[in-house]
């Protein structure tokens, strides 16, 4: 009986060592395969930019692109050099007195030199292209189809000062083919998924198509939505509120403006909460105003003003 204790002992202290180094080792810190802090704030950058752009933040979203540009390059990060370049292009797009003195005295020399955003349009468009040439095969659909829906978005906005405030767009059904071509490889891009459904959108209405403009605009509000991009998805329910104001919706144009206001107070947009008040006192005065509305319509005027003023 002694020596089975012993045995049993012996056997009991192997067992709870060979366990103790088992669990040593596989709880021990595994090395990381894959380092993301560079992308990971080139991603926050880009974000933030977008969001800027969207505020007209013009300054603040070109400090962060350029700055969002060199990480992404320095780690050869090719699907997000695409997506900043493409954010370029559009602060490019909505900011066309970019490179007036006064826009210019407030940007650092060494930064403007540092920065791809002093090229044109086009050449940022060129350049995004060229980009996706150095991506892998799997990204290469992805990033040319967004290539795509920015190239339309830039040839919109250049029809349209082409043909003035109340012309009607000549090319849409191609803009149209050409946009669309790029829908079957974006659905898993929440962000940019919505821009699609937007850029349609204006297209629509630049075509005074404007049921199937606000059509588009919900669908990209969904999306917007779904994924918490606030501002984003005020700017969505300010062209729904358009939308509906063109078709002669005014209830509806009143309904949906309100909520983009909901939603540019939610995200502290400034220039956002100042454009829906101003939009609202428009809507008020379509069709037959009546007096009561006249008089809301200059008070909401006048605070759109105010806040403005606030913010500067």
């Amino acid at each position: 009986m002694t020596c089975r204790k012993i045995y049993f002992k012996k056997t009991a202290i192997l067992f709870f060592l060979i366990a103790f180094v088992f669990l040593s080792c596989s709880s021990a810190p595994k090395r990381a395969m894959i380092v993301t802090d560079v992308s990971n704030l080139a991603c926050a950058q880009l974000e933030e930019a977008n969001s800027r752009i969207a505020e007209e933040n013009y300054i603040r979203a070109f400090n962060l692109i350029s700055s969002a540009y060199k990480l992404a390059l320095s780690i050869d990060n090719t699907e997000l050099l695409c997506k900043i370049l493409l954010s370029g292009l559009i602060l490019k797009i909505d900011c066309p007195e970019f490179q007036d003195e006064l826009f210019a005295a407030e940007v650092s020399d060494s930064a403007s030199a540092k920065s791809f955003l002093v090229i044109s349009k086009e050449e940022i468009l060129e350049l995004a292209k060229n980009t996706v040439r150095f991506s892998n095969e799997k990204e290469k659909k992805l990033l040319y189809s967004l290539c795509t829906i920015y190239e339309v978005k830039m040839l919109l906005e250049d029809e349209k000062s082409a043909s003035g405030e109340e012309g009607l767009l000549k090319n849409a059904p191609a803009l149209l083919a050409k946009l669309d071509s790029a829908k079957p490889y974006i659905s898993k891009e929440p962000y940019y998924h919505g821009y699609f459904w937007r850029t349609r959108g204006e297209i629509c209405m630049a075509s005074k198509n404007y049921d199937e403009a606000r059509k588009c605009f919900v669908s990209a509000e969904k999306i917007h939505n779904s994924e918490r991009y606030l501002i984003e998805t005020a700017l969505d329910w300010y062209c729904i509120a358009r939308a509906c104001s063109m078709a002669g919706r005014k209830a509806e144009a009143v309904d949906a403006i309100l909520t983009a206001l909901k939603y540019d107070k939610d995200a502290e947009n400034t220039n956002g909460i100042a454009s829906d008040y101003k939009a609202y006192s428009r809507i008020l005065l379509k069709g037959n105003p009546s007096e009561e509305e006249k008089k809301l319509a200059g008070d909401i005027a006048e605070w759109a003003q105010m806040i403005l003023k606030a913010k500067s």
